[in-house]
């Protein structure tokens, strides 16, 4: 008796994440499958710079922005005093009854598989400084993701995407609260909060660059209002 192939789901993209670790040279490169090109961060020890840049398929690099080590730990400081307020009061203002969950027919699935389902949704190589999201995924595999709500009760994982079956599409993010008793208080964002907060704290970010100098400043500014500000959100007057 023969086992039948397990079907295979194709998911629309992929993307890939690479660590360079040369003390002084240290970097990270991704970039999704569906753009023409990949981001890098790397850190100059020498001149002591962290800096950016896109670099196309077909081989043109765009330079980003050039920050010095005071500009950088300015602008991580900014993010944490800005950024961080916000996105905990955003994440945690709509509690959820997980039975209402059940009743809707609606299912989760765990933002951190175990190390099995792992292997056949990322692809790891370069002695583990290089990872591959894998396009094609085996029906099995993503059956092994499925929480249903009374299984997250006794599971640890701090996020879950929530999946409607008849629409075939995530309708939002389930966040566990770890300051609650025993971990039991449970936190609902739908997709269309997601987005907003994303919109607006693409804009918190771009106020938070135009308080910064640093070299190709301007550039930068326009890149980012041009490609991401403009088609997200009405500057406010």
């Amino acid at each position: 008796m023969t086992t039948a192939p397990d079907k295979i789901l194709t998911l629309p993209d992929s993307f890939f994440i690479r660590v360079g670790t040369e003390k002084g040279r240290e970097k990270v490169v991704f970039g999704f499958s569906s753009l023409e090109g990949h981001l890098t961060i790397t850190n100059n020890g020498e001149r002591r710079v962290i800096n950016a840049h896109l670099t196309y398929d077909a081989g043109r690099v765009e330079r980003l922005c050039e920050l010095s080590y005071f500009t950088w730990g300015r602008f991580l400081i900014r993010i944490k005093q800005v950024l961080s307020p916000t996105a905990l009061g955003f994440f945690y203002q709509r509690k959820v009854n997980l039975g209402r969950i059940k009743r809707h027919g609606l299912f989760l699935t765990t933002a951190s598989p175990g190390l099995n389902v792992e292997k056949e949704l990322v692809r790891i190589t370069k002695k583990g400084k290089c990872f591959h999201s894998k396009r094609e995924i085996k029906h099995g595999t993503f059956q092994d993701l499925i929480k249903y709500p009374k299984d997250i009760v006794t599971d640890n994982a701090p996020l879950y995407f929530l999946f409607s079956p008849d629409r075939r599409s995530i309708q939002g993010i389930i966040i566990r609260d770890p300051a609650s008793p025993l971990g039991k208080s449970y936190y609902f964002v739908t997709m269309k909060m997601f987005r907003q907060f994303v919109k607006e704290h693409n804009y918190l970010l771009f106020c938070i660059l135009t308080e910064l100098n640093f070299n190709n400043k301007e550039a930068l500014l326009r890149l980012f209002e041009k490609k991401i500000l403009t088609n997200n959100r009405t500057f406010p007057s």
